[in-house]
């Protein structure tokens, strides 16, 4: 038999390995979500988990015959070879079962390799190049993502997988040279793409992709109107919140996107010119390749449209600046203060940079802040006459979540927080386009989070403080705006307000007067709002900073039941199924020893997943920026638990106390974490930052511990290929967690979620101490341990 790699070489190859498949699992998001379809941003985790089971099978499978240091070599090569095959279908592919199968391939072939390792190395030294390798993998893609794109990003990842085929795989085999070779051809390919953009998204999607729902309106995707004569790339900026591409398109009319005869649709003089200035100039901005704003094509821009009329000289916030439109209005107003906050630091580049000549330098006429709205606002000592929340959507994925679901713009909280930050008579003005029906689901919920939050600060009458008015454009279009004045609105001011709304606008709530057969106006004057809103068809209630998740209308949760069942019908006969046959065609599935290891990293896995993913949530607002949180949360996570798992492989039994640490560290987390961060929320990001990673570092070493021990029981009972089947109970077990995250949060909510990783934890524990117990048995499986294995074997025991 060919004698493995080196314990050196086998550790090192581990490393890099991990580090490019973290490089693949957080760049492909932003590639499926710059498709037309928009869809597969939480499918590609569990995707990836799924993969990760797969290899764990293949790699039990091929450890049971002949060729295995044969089929590591292939599974290296293999990896390195799909991740490009896997952008391409990407790209070439609608969203078919045939694309998900391209994305899990990366995954399995990388999970064939490590799983094996598992089986041939001690299991803390490999859990700790895992997690370090993975560690460095997500901190390079903040760094590099911006600078490099998406698609050089999975390039350099090609690149490390062919490193790490050339050091792991056999010397005289052919998968150490085509690894070579693959990594010299993919730095190849990166170092000409910097010269000819011809690796980029925005060029290699066909024309045809446009969905066939949205061919009246194909011009709204960047890969599509650069395709028409006339429009060019102007200038692009990248990072883990957003691509934005700005186009020139001169000829592209959007108020035709809006109104079906574009702007003579509007009756009132002022709103038709406040729009053909606000919607006529020729750069766009395309967010993830879908419009998404328009670049302001003067410094000032004519505004009349409410809350203006009534606003004299106004101090203004605005949330969501994009292309600049919001401030040049503002400064048209002669607002003596403008401040703006941008969570996307690529819209930022853009508009200080490539379009800052374009736009008349727009964003230098305010003071610009790039992090969360609710985080500044949450710092902020000042107050403001104007709060504006411009149509101010953040249309990023949390990890392990779902995309359009969490925003924490417009939770309870949030409003709270906008409501004590005004003057006297200040007002929190929120405008919405949204392509739905049944008058508007966005602003309805709006509405009542608007309601709930007056009543909460002690207002007697919340009517006496909203205005609201929209209309229908076109016949899916609806546009609508939302006035929270702090103080009463006086009669003087609702008569010029609605002086102000003409066809196709109408007044949806006026404080001194309910609009017969208005949805918006019963609602607001409704005598008890938790009935109103529990009699709708829809789920239009409140969110909460613990339910954010402001998207999710469906009170029958239909789509995501859906995708849970269709998950659990890939998951079955793909993964459980073919997992119990190998148990049972091995024997091993009539020794108790398999059911409880396998439960042990089930319980791991499910606790794992689900603190993580509350963890990145619940630090969004202390950091800013929820990409930012995913930083730190997730190198965190993975660096300082490669540091436990380094130092569970010296504890041996003794680490079993860990075990139980483990949930009592969570739970005291749970129970002092919340009031903690608000008390030390500091201005200083690198404090925030320091802190985080203070707190995060006790909880996350001791996360390091259970995986390893656990693995070392198992072998010890069942043998060394037992791993293989361990690694991918733990592969299925996250990718069950990550679909259960998405139907269990909007039901019991985040801070649930994180008390029920402390108790899968506990459980995990029990499970694992009992699994710790006994001596270990011989290798009865068949399985030739000792000569191929990177460390010495106890020699099977006759009987």
């Amino acid at each position: 038999m060919t004698a493995p790699p080196s314990p050196a070489r086998l550790l090192a190859a581990v490393l890099i390995v991990s580090a490019a498949m973290l490089l693949v699992e957080l760049v492909f998001p932003a590639v499926l979500l710059f498709l037309p379809e928009r869809r597969g941003v939480t499918t590609i985790i569990a995707v990836a988990m799924l993969g990760l089971g797969w290899g764990g099978l293949i790699s039990y499978l091929v450890s049971r015959g002949p060729g295995v240091r044969a089929w590591m070599d292939a599974s290296l090569l293999a990896f390195g070879l799909s991740i490009p095959l896997a952008f391409f279908a990407a790209v070439a592919l609608p969203w078919r079962p045939a694309l998900i199968l391209a994305l899990a391939l990366p995954f399995a072939a990388a999970s064939a390799f490590l799983s094996q390792a598992f089986v041939l190395a001690r299991s803390g030294r490999v859990y700790f190049a895992n997690l370090l390798g993975s560690g460095l993998g997500a901190l390079s893609v903040f760094w590099l993502l911006p600078r490099l794109g998406e698609e050089n990003c999975l390039l350099l990842a090609t690149a490390l997988a062919g490193l790490g085929a050339a050091l792991g795989a056999n010397p005289l085999s052919r998968a150490r040279k085509g690894g070579a070779l693959l990594a010299l051809a993919a730095i190849g390919l990166v170092l000409v793409n910097f010269q000819t953009d011809a690796i980029n998204l925005v060029r290699l999607l066909p024309g045809s992709r446009v969905p066939p729902a949205r061919q009246d309106d194909a011009l709204s995707y960047g890969f599509r109107i650069l395709k028409e004569p006339g429009t060019r790339l102007l200038a692009s900026a990248r990072s883990l919140v957003a691509r934005v591409d700005a186009v020139w398109a001169p000829d592209y009319d959007i108020s035709r996107r809006f109104f079906p005869n574009g702007l003579e649709d509007i009756q009132n003089p002022e709103a038709r010119r406040e729009y053909a200035e606000a919607l006529g100039g020729p750069v766009k901005l395309y967010f993830l390749d879908h419009l998404w704003s328009q670049v302001a094509p003067a410094a000032k821009l004519f505004a009349r449209m409410p809350p203006y009329p009534i606003l004299h000289h106004p101090s203004v916030l605005i949330i969501g600046p994009g292309g600049g439109v919001d401030i040049a209005k503002a400064a048209s107003n002669s607002a003596r203060r403008i401040v703006a906050v941008e969570i996307n630091p690529g819209v930022v580049e853009l508009m200080q940079g490539p379009l800052r000549e374009m736009s008349g330098n727009v964003y230098g006429q305010a003071e610009i802040a790039v992090m969360d709205g609710r985080t500044y606002v949450k710092l902020s000592r000042e107050s403001f006459d104007l709060i504006h929340l411009a149509f101010a959507d953040l249309y990023v994925p949390f990890l392990h979540s779902d995309i359009f679901l969490e925003n924490y713009l417009y939770t309870l909280e949030a409003f709270d927080d906008y409501f004590d930050h005004l003057n006297e008579n200040g007002i929190i003005a929120v405008h919405k386009w949204v392509k739905s029906a049944s008058w508007n689901r966005d602003l309805f919920r709006i509405a009542s989070t608007a309601r709930a939050m007056l009543q909460a600060q002690g207002v007697a009458d919340p009517a006496r403080h909203l205005f609201m008015a929209g209309g229908e454009g076109r016949p899916d279009q609806y546009y609508g705006y939302l006035l929270i004045k702090k103080s009463p609105f006086t009669a003087a001011e609702v008569q010029t307000l609605e002086a102000t709304v003409a066809p196709p606008f109408q007044v949806f709530q006026s404080p001194f007067r309910q609009i017969a057969g208005n949805p918006f106006s019963e609602m607001i004057r409704a005598p008890n709002l938790d009935q109103y809103l529990a009699a709708q068809t829809f789920d239009i209630s409140p969110t909460t900073d613990d339910r954010p998740f402001f998207y999710l209308f469906d009170r029958g949760r239909i789509l995501h039941r859906a995708e849970f069942q269709l998950f659990l019908a890939v998951l079955i006969p793909l993964g459980l199924l073919p997992l119990l046959f190998l148990a049972g065609s091995s024997r091993l599935a009539f020794r108790p020893s398999f059911w409880s290891g396998g439960l042990f990293f089930c319980l791991i896995a499910a606790g794992y997943m689900f603190l993580q993913t509350t963890a990145i949530q619940r630090w969004n607002l202390f950091l800013g920026s929820p990409i930012l949180s995913l930083a730190v949360v997730v190198t965190s996570f993975l660096l300082f638990a490669s540091l436990g798992s380094l130092v569970s492989e010296r504890l041996g039994r003794a680490g079993r106390g860990f075990l139980l640490l483990v949930p009592l560290v969570i739970l005291a987390y749970h129970l002092r974490l919340g009031p903690f961060l608000e008390r030390a929320l500091v201005p200083s990001l690198s404090a925030r930052i320091g802190i985080t990673i203070a707190l995060l570092a006790p909880l996350c070493f001791a996360l390091g511990f259970p995986f390893p021990l656990g693995m070392e029981w198992v072998k010890g009972r069942l043998g060394n290929s037992a791993a293989a089947l361990m690694f991918a109970i733990n592969g299925f077990g996250s990718a069950l967690a990550v679909a259960l995250f998405t139907r269990l949060a909007p039901v019991a909510g985040l801070h649930a979620l994180h008390l029920a990783a402390a108790v899968l934890y506990a459980l995990a524990a029990l499970v694992g101490l009992g699994l710790s117990r006994g001596k270990r048995p011989a290798d009865r499986l068949g399985v030739n341990v000792q000569s191929f294995s990177c460390r010495r074997e106890t020699p099977p025991r006759p009987g």
